[in-house]
């Protein structure tokens, strides 16, 4: 049997699966510069294991695509964790923007992005990762992602630039001060998710002209920073795109892009079902 991870800062959607059949299932985020090897191994063993319809000695491999797994060192810190839970299993960590490139590329090259809670992008050759951007996380990058568009929306509101109706609605809904709000942001856990969280007014109001244009700035900011400049690089790629904002705000984004001729592939919500595809040969077995 083999499990199959896509990890975000969020929530991990694992698959497990022998070839022909899959289970689906969830946990939280595994992102470790977020959390550490312990917190990672006891929700492993709270949230995950009692989940399985197998033991855990019958997984033989895991390929887990992980947010912060950018690094050797991250990666084989993941590794050594899951070895630990996962005695039997051959494990292979990966970086996360490697499993939207294979989702969205399969075997082909192209240009891949992440627009979830956080942000990145690479260029994908049809085998592994040859170039990607500089990811320096929720406080000075990550732009056109969820936290982005929280960070932004949260702006308006306390340098009151919000719409009166949009003012009074946002109230109505967090009853949002200044002194909690900074205290939770800076002293609270998953401060990238908490500003994230708020992208949902904008979700929710997304037909006001001025939710528009704050997601579209934040989509502008992504395309300036992380598109473009691979593009010149790489002028042929085809740009593909995952995660929750990009598949939610996609028309927003389809708009964004098309005043530079951008060839747009995919845009898929979440890596699966297209990595289990990846994965699974016309024989079904798992490469």
């Amino acid at each position: 049997m083999i499990l199959i991870a896509d990890s975000g800062s969020t929530k991990t959607i694992w698959y497990l699966t022998n070839g022909q059949e899959y289970t689906i299932y969830h946990t939280k985020g595994y992102n470790p510069f977020l959390l550490s090897t312990a917190e990672i191994e006891g929700s492993l063993k709270k949230d995950l294991f009692p989940q399985l319809n197998i033991s855990v000695d019958q997984v033989q491999q895991i390929h887990f695509y992980g947010a912060g797994c950018g690094s050797v060192e991250t990666q084989e810190c993941v590794r050594n964790l899951l070895k630990k839970c996962f005695s039997n299993a051959l494990v292979n960590v990966h970086n996360d923007l490697l499993g939207t490139a294979r989702a969205t590329c399969q075997n082909n090259a192209g240009l891949c992005c992440i627009l979830g809670t956080g942000s990145n992008a690479c260029v994908f050759d049809g085998n592994q990762i040859i170039d990607n951007t500089v990811s320096l996380g929720y406080i000075l990058g990550d732009e056109g992602s969820g936290a982005n568009i929280g960070k932004l929306l949260i702006q308006s509101f306390f340098y009151k630039k919000l719409p009166a109706e949009l003012t009074k609605a946002f109230e109505q809904k967090y009853k949002l001060s200044r002194g909690p709000f900074l205290t939770r942001l800076f002293k609270g856990n998953m401060p990238n998710q908490y500003l994230a969280s708020f992208s949902l007014f904008c979700a929710e109001k997304i037909e006001h002209l001025f939710i528009q244009e704050l997601v579209g700035q934040a989509f502008d900011s992504f395309i300036q920073e992380h598109v473009l400049p691979f593009l010149k690089k790489y002028p042929d790629l085809v740009v593909h795109f995952s995660g929750s904002v990009a598949y939610g705000y996609q028309e927003i984004l389809r708009k964004r892009l098309t005043p530079y001729n951008i060839r747009l592939g995919k845009i898929i919500k979440a890596p699966f079902p297209d990595l289990l595809d990846y994965h699974t040969t016309l024989a079904g077995q798992l490469k």
